[in-house]
């Protein structure tokens, strides 16, 4: 787009001299667009000078700062922390994030770009879980299309029960979620939904378009849409007694702390500083396991067929490594 190439050619020329083959070379554009282009700055005021001849070229004064100047940093680190590179690049804007960041680190004088540089080789955010499910994203471009130009779409849906549903769909936006896609959208002009990319059969644009809900806020929707997921999702209870460690690390497993609170009668548990808590879990399954795994950290007070199972697998294991 012509606003960033504009932004761009000022972060180069604030840097050094620079000839009209060297920026058309690092923008793709050509020396004709390039010439344009600083005739368009020139007109709005910014103090562009052209030395023609050898060793010419455009530059800027040395004075002359883009408001970049005036990050902190803190801000610079915000900026320059390294991440994940894999949603960017499922987005097709991988080499764009990265030419965003060079450009802008360039245009930093020196102390910042020593902060930049800091940063980048002391956190790293990897945003994908431990669980992660390395899955083909479906139509991904066809989506963000639909996204961008706010374009209905037919799609045909495989929910996570195997039934298939057509429906037409007004896409608002896109969520990553572990590693996991979704497009959260109007189906059929009535209900908002999230429908995860890697269960869409077919996905196919149709020439109408939609004006967005007024007010729609896009990560206020998914954290909504997310609690009443989980609310569905996690329906086997238990209540049990444990250590603040084994809750985290049960929590971690994908169960759901519904409500806690500090055992205040005496005993052993009181002393250790054990809480009382009711956890949510998909299934009785997946509650043994994470019960299994923090071992003497946890007693389970309820469901008694959890109970039940927990005391036959203790036998078992008793039995079998005490013979």
């Amino acid at each position: 787009m012509r606003a960033d190439r504009l932004i761009a050619i000022l972060l180069h020329l604030q840097n050094r001299r620079m000839t009209a083959k060297e920026l058309s070379q690092l923008l793709e554009v050509s020396e004709r667009t390039i010439y344009r282009d600083i005739d368009a700055l020139c007109s709005s005021g910014v103090p562009i000078q052209a030395d023609s001849g050898l060793g010419g070229g455009f530059t800027l004064p040395a004075a002359y700062r883009t408001k970049v100047d005036g990050l902190t940093t803190p801000e610079i680190h915000a900026l320059f922390l390294q991440m994940n590179e894999e949603p960017f690049k499922s987005l097709g804007i991988g080499q764009s994030m990265k030419s965003a960041w060079l450009k802008l680190f360039h245009s930093l004088e020196d102390p910042l770009r020593d902060d930049a540089e800091w940063i980048r080789n002391r956190v790293f955010l990897d945003m994908g879980s431990w669980r992660q499910r390395q899955e083909q994203v479906k139509f991904m471009k066809e989506v963000q299309q639909a996204v961008w130009e706010q374009r209905c779409a037919v799609m045909v849906y495989n929910d996570r029960f195997q039934q298939r549903h057509e429906l037409e769909l007004e896409p608002y936006g896109l969520v990553m979620k572990a590693g996991m896609w979704f497009v959260a959208g109007l189906a059929a002009g009535e209900k908002m939904g999230a429908f995860r990319l890697f269960r869409l059969e077919s996905f196919q644009l149709i020439n109408r378009t939609f004006e967005r809900r007024e007010g729609f806020d896009l990560e206020a929707y998914w954290l909504e849409w997310l609690q009443s997921y989980e609310s569905r999702q996690f329906q086997y209870r238990v209540t049990l007694r444990s250590t603040p460690e084994a809750l985290d690390a049960m929590t971690a497993m994908n169960g759901a702390v519904i409500a806690s609170q500090p055992l205040t009668e005496g005993g052993i548990e009181a002393a250790e500083d054990w809480i009382e808590a009711q956890m949510s879990f998909e299934r009785e399954e997946s509650a043994l396991s994470a019960v299994l795994s923090q071992g003497a950290g946890v007693q389970v007070l309820a469901p008694p067929s959890l109970r039940g199972r927990l005391g036959e697998l203790a036998s078992s294991l008793t039995a079998y490594y005490t013979r």
